[in-house]
């Protein structure tokens, strides 16, 4: 199909040649035949035009095409004749480069399809909102990461009431009370599980975003800092990945669970010290655990190979909401090649 429609681009462009050029040479008339063929099979379809290009051994930079005709023409043309070919062919140009701009993009939106994948990943939750729960945009960004991979995601969190309620808007404790699972179902649109159905058997990866929750829901982080304990199911289900060797990732102010529940364990929680880094005090609670911490920068993740763990700063660097998508996507690049 493609071979017939070459010769029947290159037969009405000989005819269209001779037609307008009846005082040219045959030779000079296939040529421009040629990079009239070239430039309407660009114009309807750039994969023929690629084909042509080849054959030929005609530049593919479009806005050589009208230098082409008149390197050939130059010296048997009237001024007019060459004005009229030099904007003949512009236009073909421009309304190619309009093509071959949509066809790259359509490539580039193929490339960018989900990827195939018959991996797992658990994702435990601890509440909805950065202040008394999971972090938001990390947990999206979570998601996201891993669903375009291929990978299929359950969400698990503890069926238990949170240490206390955040009032978002003002940043004050409000007199209620919620529930960790309820309030992880709203970001899990309503798909989350209780952790005490996770098992380590059914997953390939664990995954632990960030926000408060981490620190207030499922350990006592916030209250106790170094001398935290962390929730017995958390515990739990943290030592089963760890002893059978299967990948877990914590990002935010996560990585200090992990570094209570594995000795000696490395982690990143970013720097140490720093306007963009308000939470820097983190790295001493992580030290005096025994762990190692290791200092990246926002976009930076820091892998434990012995341990198969991966953590990155998120929002513990005070940033852009695309910043912290990217760095919690870093994290899940190094986490799926574990």
């Amino acid at each position: 199909m493609l071979l017939l429609a070459l010769a029947l681009a290159l037969a009405l462009a000989l005819a269209l040649a001779l037609a307008l050029a009846p005082a040219l040479s045959l030779a000079l008339a296939l040529a421009l035949a040629i990079a009239l063929a070239h430039a309407l099979a660009l114009a309807l379809a750039p994969a023929l035009a690629f084909t042509i290009a080849i054959v030929f051994d005609i530049d593919l930079h479009l806005s050589s095409l009208p230098y082409f005709f008149l390197q050939h023409v130059t010296s048997f043309s009237t001024p007019h004749y060459k004005l009229f070919l030099t904007t003949t062919t512009n236009m073909l140009a421009t309304r190619s480069l309009r093509r071959l701009s949509s066809s790259t993009k359509q490539l580039s939106r193929s490339f960018s399809a989900t990827a195939v994948s018959n991996s797992k990943a658990a994702v435990l939750l601890a509440g909805s909102g950065v202040y008394d729960g999971t972090e938001c945009t990390e947990a999206v960004a979570l998601l996201v990461h891993l669903s375009r991979r291929g990978i299929d995601v359950s969400c698990f969190a503890p069926n238990k009431p949170q240490m206390h309620v955040i009032n978002h808007s003002i940043g004050a404790e409000s007199d209620e009370e919620r529930n960790v699972l309820v309030e992880s179902a709203r970001l899990a649109r309503g798909a989350v599980s209780d952790i005490v159905e996770l098992s380590h058997d059914d997953f390939d990866m664990l995954v632990i975003p960030g926000g408060f929750g981490a620190a207030k829901n499922l350990s006592t982080f916030a209250v106790d800092g170094a001398d935290l304990t962390v929730d017995t199911e958390v515990k739990r289900v943290i030592s089963e990945f760890h002893t059978a060797q299967k990948p877990m990732a914590f990002c935010c102010i996560a990585p200090v669970i992990i570094a209570k529940v594995v000795k000696g364990v490395s982690v990143t929680v970013g720097q140490k010290s720093g306007d963009e880094w308000p939470h820097g005090g983190t790295v001493d609670t992580i030290e005096a655990l025994g762990a190692t911490h290791v200092a990246t920068n926002i976009d930076g993740v820091h892998v434990d190979y012995d341990n198969k763990v991966v953590t990155a700063p998120a929002y513990m660097y005070d940033g852009k909401p695309h910043e912290v998508y990217d760095s919690v996507g870093n994290m899940v690049e190094a986490l799926t090649k574990l």
